[in-house]
């Protein structure tokens, strides 16, 4: 059975081949062609989920996504939705956002980056915590989800 940290392991080195197939660098149309090599279904706690991962190098900084639902209910616990994010993204200088898209609840991990390490985070974040887990929820009216 493959375990979570090998699944973060192997999707991670595929979001970095594919950044040069990634927004900023291609069109939304072309970087949509190739997202099945971003997401993958995974057992965690339990509960089927599908999880996406994507990485995109910007001209002044580094980008992280992590998309989380479920797959088959409306919604997941939220303490196996920042299992997921720390495993992928650590626990340093994360933003989160969630919507409900098409009848289940989509959450989003981001984790900004200047391409000398310093924390980016949007204007109107606002620090929040769950079970001594520190991140910063962002307004989803905020965000160009294109």
């Amino acid at each position: 059975m493959i375990t979570l940290q090998d699944t973060v392991r192997e999707m991670k080195r595929m979001g970095e081949l594919l950044i040069p197939y990634t927004i900023p660098k291609v069109s939304l149309e072309d970087e949509n062609r190739i997202k099945i090599l971003k997401q993958r279904n995974i057992t965690v706690d339990g509960y089927d989920i599908i999880v996406s991962y994507s990485k995109s190098e910007y001209k002044d900084h580094l980008l992280e996504i992590v998309q989380i639902q479920s797959e088959f209910v409306p919604f997941l616990p939220f303490n196996v939705v920042c299992k997921i994010a720390k495993a992928f993204l650590g626990s340093d200088c994360l933003s989160f956002i969630d919507f409900v898209k098409i009848d289940r609840k989509l959450y989003c991990w981001i984790l900004q980056r200047s391409k000398n390490g310093d924390c980016i985070l949007s204007a109107d974040s606002k620090s929040r915590s769950f079970d001594g887990f520190e991140f910063y929820s962002m307004n989803p009216n905020a965000v160009n989800f294109y």
